[in-house]
């Protein structure tokens, strides 16, 4: 039981101590980083919304079977050009890549959805590992560097996969 306590009394001692050496940073130092972080805050805004519009105005719309067929076969070879993972299930509407197994691989899914008439929509899905903004914000500052890193990576990748998209099809098409 005594040792009990004293390991506890050693771990809640230890534990101050460290938010002591946490709370050293001067003022200047916390200002940078405000400052730093609110730079990255609006480039990472600014990013978000480039890839929510190119991926608006990546998707294709084919007229008749034909076209579509061919639209769609031209998509499969984009996915596996331009993706990390293999594709794992592929038939006449769905193209699925596995998922990224590394941060700053890509994975995608392609869906090709009937419209009005003989028409359809194809539509790309693209997922980067490391696209996620949480984990830029680690605890750990060389954590959060490589957080911040992968991400924007992650992004530029993912951007200009959308971007590019349809231009690639649309060309091959004519």
């Amino acid at each position: 039981m005594f040792r009990l306590i004293i390991c506890t009394v050693n771990a809640i001692v230890l534990f101050f101590v460290l938010i002591m050496f946490v709370g050293c940073a001067s003022k200047e130092e916390v200002a940078a980083k405000r400052e730093l972080n609110n730079k990255l805050n609006k480039e990472v805004l600014i990013l978000q919304s480039s890839i929510k519009r190119y991926k608006e105005n990546s998707k294709i719309l084919c007229n008749n079977k034909k076209s579509c067929d061919k639209a769609f076969a031209l998509t499969k070879i984009y996915v596996q050009n331009n993706s990390n993972m293999r594709i794992q299930f592929s038939d006449d509407t769905m193209i699925t890549t596995f998922n990224p197994t590394e941060v700053g691989y890509v994975s995608m899914r392609a869906t090709k959805v009937p419209d009005a008439g003989e028409s359809s929509v194809i539509n790309l899905d693209v997922n980067c590992q490391g696209l996620d903004w949480a984990f830029m914000k680690s605890e750990y500052s060389y954590m959060e560097n490589f957080g911040r890193n992968c991400f924007f990576k992650c992004a530029s990748r993912v951007e200009s996969i959308y971007k590019n998209f349809k231009p690639y099809v649309e060309s091959k098409l004519k």
